[in-house]
């Protein structure tokens, strides 16, 4: 695909080592650009050829043709475009930017809300999960350690996973405590019928 369409991809870094080295092995240019006043930006072009032998990259500055003499690029120096290019776009900015932050704070609202519609009552949902558990019950759940599985009640009960370890942990508290109950009583009935 990239043979035949021969797209142009950009990879934007403050320092080329940002990009993942299996990217930068596939890389055929190199642009440096350095800006020191805002009047003008200086690019600086290399072709890139990457030698897998000794693991290395060459930089070779691009050579074009021009009027039947051939240019090494050295430098490219870009100014800043002429007033009258920055007043259109500022007029186009003006028309557009205004319907483009209202579109984008509905889109934030809207956003918003339905996080506010996902939050979920954390008491009903551990209550609903201990008076469940046998639906919750992991593959190491026994009836004296009874283990929650936090994937089950995360898809089950549709809350983010943090949330689900929390039910987890709480509502394997909850039932700890009555299994506790539960045996001192079986134990207190066991004593009374002895005496």
């Amino acid at each position: 695909m990239f043979g035949y369409l021969y797209p142009v991809i950009l990879f934007v870094a403050p320092v080329k080592d940002f990009v993942d080295s299996r990217l930068r092995k596939m890389f055929h240019a190199y642009y440096k650009v350095e800006r020191y006043d805002n009047e003008s930006t200086t690019i600086t072009p290399y072709n890139l050829k990457y030698n897998t032998i000794r693991n290395k990259w060459f930089y070779k500055k691009p050579v074009i043709r021009l009027g039947g003499q051939e240019i090494v690029l050295r430098r490219l120096r870009l100014t800043r475009p002429p007033a009258f290019i920055l007043d259109r776009y500022r007029n186009l900015e003006l028309s557009r930017k205004s319907i483009m932050m209202e579109n984008f704070v509905a889109e934030m609202k809207r956003s918003e809300a339905k996080d506010v519609k996902k939050t979920r009552d954390i008491k009903a949902v551990i209550d609903f999960v201990t008076e469940n558990h046998m639906l919750f019950a992991s593959s190491r759940s026994t009836p004296q350690a009874i283990n929650l599985d936090e994937n089950t009640i995360e898809y089950n009960q549709e809350v983010p996973h943090r949330l689900a370890k929390y039910v987890k942990r709480e509502a394997e508290r909850v039932l700890k405590v009555r299994q506790k109950i539960i045996n001192e009583d079986m134990e207190r009935g066991k004593k009374t019928e002895v005496v």
